[in-house]
């Protein structure tokens, strides 16, 4: 097994919660508007440290 600090299991768990959040709220709300998906996936970057990564999220939302 690959050891995994527990402090970044959680970081991980809790960025992949946002990451499904966030294509569900896009799959229901932007889809009208014709946001894609792929902009969002873009801006998912596994080396961008956690509170940038909820900062652009913020942004887009």
């Amino acid at each position: 097994m690959i050891s995994v600090k527990k402090k970044d299991f959680k970081k991980a768990v809790v960025r992949n919660r946002i990451k499904r959040r966030i294509r569900y709220f896009v799959r229901n709300k932007m889809n009208k508007k014709g946001f894609h998906l792929i902009i969002i996936k873009k801006s998912f970057k596994p080396e961008m440290p956690f509170s940038l990564l909820c900062d652009s999220l913020s942004k887009l939302l």
